[in-house]
């Protein structure tokens, strides 16, 4: 997989017969669809790369073919169909996919480029009338036990992978120690179901202390608690996204305690409502928090999990944080 500027990470698959390459896919846990550019797409850039369903024996056309999709921040549609495609080196026949012809606000350029987006939520996410491309792997025996991880790299480090299959627990790309697994819970308040969320009892720094119960900062909260709305922080893990999704609600709080001890960071328009950036370049890193994300594992335990300034400070100097109007989760 390839860094682009420690904020998005793209990686290759091949799709049709003879293979036709697609080197900058953006591998999402937060959405199911695989779909790349097509030949018709609104988008026409050398540095892109279009699918040509001519020129594939192995391409199917569905009856319902209309497609559509709509992200966080921008939408795709075009046209659906069924074609083979090979990812980490294993193949999924005739996997449904998507040909884009019309792509809107999703800020791709020369610097950021995007041939498409392959989903890695389970299958309740996708919009499309047939198996996820995971799911598929799965029923086929090539993912035999249904697993999948990702390696990524900060600033200009390279090595960024995916991994499927029996390497996940590959010791070269992670601490023994730190590996933490929590259930699936899908009680949270958003209306795309089979995302990977989970619940947390907080998220602290500085004087940013948001807990599961407001009336009681100690509050221990456990998985039977999580039926009542109040009692729980939503949060889904989402690989596409380019920072960490605060609630609107919160955004100003969680802000404005994040930077309190650097003045230099402030955000980039006159709304509070946007990105921050930093000017500081020769300590970029200094007086920023650490922030502590506390859940409960699959053990029972209060495991509190800790994000550094290095991992949510790009290489723009941009605090990887950014609103998100109307929802309640993380």
């Amino acid at each position: 997989m390839t860094n682009f500027f420690n904020k998005m990470y793209t990686g290759p698959i091949s799709i049709g017969t003879p293979s036709q390459q697609f080197d900058n896919v953006v591998f999402d846990t937060g959405s199911a669809d695989l779909w790349v550019l097509s030949t018709d797409s609104n988008i026409n850039e050398d540095y892109l790369s279009y699918y040509k369903q001519s020129e594939s024996s192995t391409y199917k056309s569905i009856t319902e073919s209309s497609w559509q999709i709509a992200y966080g921040t921008g939408s795709a549609s075009g046209i659906a169909g069924k074609d083979t495609v090979v990812i980490a080196g294993l193949t999924a026949q005739s996997q449904i996919f998507a040909q884009a012809t019309n792509v809107e606000k999703m800020a791709i350029n020369e610097y950021e480029p995007q041939d498409g987006i392959c989903g890695f939520a389970r299958q309740d996410a996708t919009t499309l009338d047939g198996q996820t491309i995971m799911k598929n792997l799965i029923d086929n025996e090539e993912n035999s036990n249904g697993k999948f991880a990702f390696y990524l790299s900060r600033h200009s480090d390279s090595g960024s992978k995916l991994i499927i299959g029996d390497d996940v627990y590959n010791e070269n790309y992670y601490e023994t120690d730190q590996i933490q697994t929590f259930d699936i819970n899908d009680n949270i308040d958003y209306e795309i179901k089979g995302l990977w969320s989970i619940h947390f009892q907080s998220i602290k720094q500085n004087g940013y202390h948001l807990t599961s119960d407001d009336d009681d900062d100690e509050t221990i909260v456990t998985q039977e608690d999580t039926e009542d709305d109040s009692s729980y922080i939503s949060a889904i893990f989402d690989t596409g996204t380019t920072y960490i999704g605060v609630p609107s609600t919160e955004y100003d709080s969680f802000m404005k305690e994040l930077t309190k001890n650097r003045p230099d960071c402030s955000s980039e328009s006159s709304s509070s409502q946007d990105v921050y950036v930093c000017q500081d370049i020769i300590n970029p890193t200094a007086n920023l928090p650490t922030i502590a994300f506390t859940g409960i594992n699959t053990n029972g335990e209060t495991i509190t999990m800790n994000l550094d300034p290095a991992s949510y400070l790009d290489d723009s100097n941009e605090l990887g944080f950014m609103p998100l109007p109307g929802l309640n989760i993380w």
